[in-house]
């Protein structure tokens, strides 16, 4: 399978580069999701949502008989 001793060298080095960029993947994955929950929810904190606007099923079929 392996016949020198470079070979072997050569596969260990693509075997850590592979898992390297899998743990820098891992990580800017984490790290963008951590941050959007962090911002979605300090935004969440100041932005107030007015109740009257927001329409739910049952107001708008309420609305249509009105009309």
């Amino acid at each position: 399978m392996f016949y020198n001793l470079y070979q072997i060298w050569q596969v260990y080095r693509i075997i850590l580069h592979l898992h390297g960029f899998y743990v820098a993947y891992s990580f800017l994955c984490w790290s963008l999701s951590s941050s959007y929950y962090y911002c979605s929810f300090m935004i969440s904190l100041f932005y107030i949502i007015d109740p009257n606007e927001i329409k739910q099923l049952e107001d708008k079929k309420i609305l249509d008989k009105i009309d």
